[in-house]
């Protein structure tokens, strides 16, 4: 979703977002990612690493038609575009398996947060 919010905001340019200017500025305008590269390019690349973008290929394909019918004037390469800015900037965290804890706590009252 927030692929989605980046290529819409960049594509408004609207006074509305000019909060967002300063940080919009500073993005990569394209990637040079194995997701960027075309597909003879893509031919080319060992094996298990084809597979592999071919999945991901797959993966922003799909999600980009769901989206492309609630949002029909998305560009596939802003699309595109939106998803590398996010996951080039995002941190993935697994839980650690010492942490007895998942972050909230259900009870009677509902959840809240951990001690």
């Amino acid at each position: 979703l927030l692929s989605v919010w980046l290529s819409l905001v960049v594509e408004a340019r609207t006074d509305d977002h000019l909060y967002w200017k300063p940080y919009l500025a500073s993005l990569p305008q394209e990637y040079s990612l194995p997701l960027t590269c075309s597909r003879t390019e893509i031919s080319t690349l060992p094996g298990y690493l084809r597979d592999k973008v071919d999945d991901q290929l797959d993966q922003v394909d799909r999600s980009y038609l769901r989206l492309r019918s609630h949002f029909p004037s998305l560009d596939r390469d802003r699309f595109i575009w939106g998803f590398c800015t996010v996951n080039s900037r995002a941190v993935y965290l697994q839980k650690d398996p010492r942490d007895e804890y998942s972050g909230t706590v259900t009870g009677s009252q509902g959840p809240r947060s951990r001690r």
